[in-house]
């Protein structure tokens, strides 16, 4: 079985309204960019869980143009 591909970009958006503590109640639009998919993650185990580590930092690469500008990795643990 595969995690599709919208779950990473879901948990990235989650990690993003944590980092930047967004209440429930409030709508914001949330832009994500510029994503690669190296592989896809399978679930190997028989109980179907996994750990699963999201790194969000702030964007390093010279475009970024507010304080609210991330870069992401998502990954196994």
């Amino acid at each position: 079985r595969m995690l599709p591909g919208v779950a990473y970009l879901e948990m990235v958006r989650a990690a993003v309204v944590r980092r930047l503590d967004i209440g429930a109640d409030e709508s914001v639009s949330i832009r994500i960019a510029d994503v690669v998919w190296l592989r896809p993650l399978a679930l190997q185990s028989a109980s179907g869980r996994v750990e699963i580590e999201i790194d969000l930092a702030p964007q390093t690469d010279g475009r970024r143009r507010s304080a609210h500008d991330f870069e992401f990795q998502v990954a196994l643990r």
